[in-house]
């Protein structure tokens, strides 16, 4: 019977840590930072990126539950990647999670560019530049704007809510 228990044990999947940031967007920015959840204070994450043709191009352990790439690892516009982020608890519990993105063209970030806001705009024409990094698939960099737009009209449930998305 325990031996039956240790094989089903070790057949159960990981469990997920859940991501915060690059994942399932587009980045403006060839130097991301990753985020994620930490699970506990002092465990150590492996974290790997791989481009779309499967080549690792970096793989590090952190001490925290975020990571800059290096500026050594370039990025290519319109690339798409993948990373990986995985830990073990010290109770053998093992957590893995897997985050896919792109690069924004060089068009698409000139585009960015010409229409950004900055914080003395109008809060009209804010929310408009969030919404068309939305619809530009940016959805890291509309949720910065989100969260500005949301922490200056507390009271303004729908911005509340799209900053938290």
């Amino acid at each position: 019977m325990a031996q039956g228990a240790i094989v089903l044990r070790s057949l159960l999947p990981a469990a997920r840590i859940r991501l915060f940031s690059a994942n399932g967007t587009r980045l403006l920015e060839a130097q991301p930072e990753f985020r994620w959840q930490e699970l506990q204070a002092g465990v150590p994450y492996q974290f790997g990126i791989t481009d779309d043709t499967g080549r690792s191009l970096y793989e590090t352990q952190v001490d925290t539950a975020s990571l800059t790439l290096p500026a050594t690892v370039q990025l290519r516009d319109g690339g798409s990647y993948t990373w990986v982020v995985s830990a073990k608890l010290p109770d053998g519990r093992k957590y893995v999670s897997t985050g896919v993105f792109s690069v924004a063209s060089a068009d698409l970030l000139a585009q960015a560019m010409d229409l950004r806001t900055d914080a003395s705009a109008p809060v009209s024409s804010r929310v408009a530049y969030a919404a068309w990094l939305e619809q530009a698939e940016l959805k890291d960099e509309a949720r910065k704007h989100w969260r500005a737009l949301a922490a200056e009209r507390p009271q303004d449930m729908r911005l509340q809510e799209l900053a938290t998305q």
